[in-house]
């Protein structure tokens, strides 16, 4: 899962399962919160849609991969931020695994996209042009990607 999310593996911290109990669960992403890693969860389908609310409430707007029924013949690998997510998950059944981008203050895609635009401009592929920015900048290319598409919009 962490290797199909396109977020950074360089340092993550695998978690497991939050409580079932939603005070509780709270609680431990409050303290997930400030980690500076990327961060891995499994999650139970009837939780997922809830889970998803908590980790919008107190980790914010991140970045975030969502692999369902891996290595299964209805695998689903889901690359976005946790309000996409929320909007695309009503119901779902099978094993899950998100995976939370790292707590970075420092992200700015409309400045990255103005460096792959310049690439473009100098004749790199938008393929090149994100792959290098990514890579100098340190954030997923697969959401790099999806900022790209959505800004030729």
């Amino acid at each position: 899962a962490l290797n199909m999310s396109g977020i950074s593996s360089l340092r993550f911290f695998f978690y497991g399962f939050l409580s079932s109990k939603d005070s509780q669960a709270i609680r431990e992403l409050e303290m997930l919160k400030n980690i500076k890693f990327t961060i891995v969860l499994y999650e139970a389908p009837h939780r997922l849609i809830k889970t998803l609310q908590n980790i919008y409430k107190i980790l914010g707007n991140r970045d975030i991969s969502i692999s369902r029924e891996i290595s299964k013949i209805h695998e689903e690998v889901f690359r976005g931020t946790v309000l996409e997510a929320m909007d695309i998950y009503t119901e779902v059944k099978g094993e899950i695994v998100i995976v939370i981008d790292e707590c970075r203050e420092d992200i700015d895609y409309d400045e990255m996209l103005k460096e792959v635009y310049k690439k473009i401009e100098n004749g790199c592929s938008s393929k090149d042009a994100i792959k290098m920015v990514s890579k100098e900048f340190e954030v997923s290319k697969n959401i790099l990607y999806n900022k790209y598409e959505e800004s030729k919009k």
